[in-house]
């Protein structure tokens, strides 16, 4: 198994998170357009991949079964509408009093839940979009700090970094882009994705939420050993 694979089932995996931590109104249309891209080809990921590490074992492995689970709720209304009215209001309802904002200003800036971006976490977050030339929708529509939005980066430099190892960027050393990699992790997720997904896990008693944040822990927690 090449590492160049590796680096694009994470890319689909914080690809299909950073669509499955929107609004529910938003990725339920997004999650059904790409089943066939993501979900299916998350739930075909090579049983190989497990092998190169056990916490890259154990992130594949959680990433399998949410494809599973988002792939069976989206087919069922009655599961679909129980998950996005309890995600809703953990993360949307009522600006002052959302239990779990996915923003990282929130979590990175003293003095309580602000629903504002912080000027210094945006700038610092643009900087290292246009980097990759990116100005994405759900930038402008959700803020740069959003967990989506972020995702969506990461997404990008994994696709970035398999493209390298197979040389088909010209003049870019995919060395530099998992420096670049380890340097948005250590400036923006990993400073605030732990509280948060802790904040989803200790309020919901809905499995798929659940399954949500400890795939995320996962990945990022396993990101040091690629």
């Amino acid at each position: 198994m090449s590492l160049d694979k590796l680096h694009r089932t994470y890319s689909r995996s914080y690809r299909l998170l950073g669509i499955a931590f929107l609004p529910p109104s938003t990725a339920r249309p997004l999650l059904n357009s790409h089943t066939g891209d993501i979900i299916d080809q998350l739930l075909e990921t090579d049983p190989e991949l497990e092998g190169w590490h056990p916490k890259i074992g154990e992130a594949v492995n959680n990433v399998k079964t949410l494809a599973s689970n988002l792939k069976k709720c989206l087919s069922d209304d009655g599961c679909w509408e129980t998950f996005a009215s309890e995600y809703s209001s953990l993360t949307v309802s009522g600006y002052k009093h959302v239990k779990c904002p996915p923003y990282e200003s929130v979590y990175v800036v003293h003095g309580g839940y602000k629903m504002i971006e912080v000027p210094a976490i945006g700038e610092s977050l643009d900087r290292y979009y246009s980097l990759l030339g990116l100005k994405a929708d759900k930038e402008k529509v959700f803020g740069s700090d959003n967990i989506s939005v972020e995702l969506e980066f990461l997404a990008a430099l994994h696709d970035a970094e398999a493209l390298a190892l197979k040389g088909s960027l010209i003049d870019v050393n995919p060395l530099d882009i998992g420096e670049l990699r380890g340097a948005f992790m250590e400036d923006h997720l990993s400073k605030w994705t732990a509280e948060f997904t802790s904040c989803l896990k200790n309020n919901t008693g809905n499995s798929l939420i659940t399954n949500m944040a400890v795939t995320l822990e996962s990945l990022l927690l396993s990101e040091r050993y690629l």
